[in-house]
């Protein structure tokens, strides 16, 4: 059976990271600009897709890693961010880009998409 296999294993969309960046934090809404945070991380599938990230600030991105952190403001202990909930809000802003930017940066997304697609190459297993 041929399966599908990028060539260099990474999705990279300039204009999606540069719109996540200019989003509030998706887990406490501490405004932008905000980390990128890849999901899954480069550990789990060995490569990033720009198109699967959501915009978190820096302690939320320790928390995505596994960490506990303390917030700074109000000595509040916040646990780990599980996985499911992080692919949830992935998808979540993926969904929304579509919805809010403009019709040339949907369109430059769906080129780096495209780029990536036709990057493919078909391995027998």
């Amino acid at each position: 059976m041929k399966k599908p296999q990028s060539k260099s294993g990474a999705c990279r969309s300039p204009t999606y990271a540069s719109w996540i960046r200019h989003q509030a934090c998706a887990f406490c809404d501490h405004p932008a600009p905000s980390e990128h945070h890849h999901f899954p991380g480069r550990g789990r599938s060995g490569a990033t897709n720009d198109l699967c990230s959501l915009p978190v600030c820096h302690l939320c991105h320790l928390r995505c890693g596994g960490q506990t952190v303390v917030d700074p403001a109000n000595g509040e202990r916040m646990g780990p961010i599980d996985e499911p909930m992080q692919e949830a809000f992935a998808l979540g802003y993926f969904r929304r880009f579509f919805f809010t930017a403009s019709q040339s940066d949907v369109a430059k997304v769906y080129e780096d998409l495209m780029k990536w697609r036709t990057s493919l190459v078909w391995i027998d297993w």
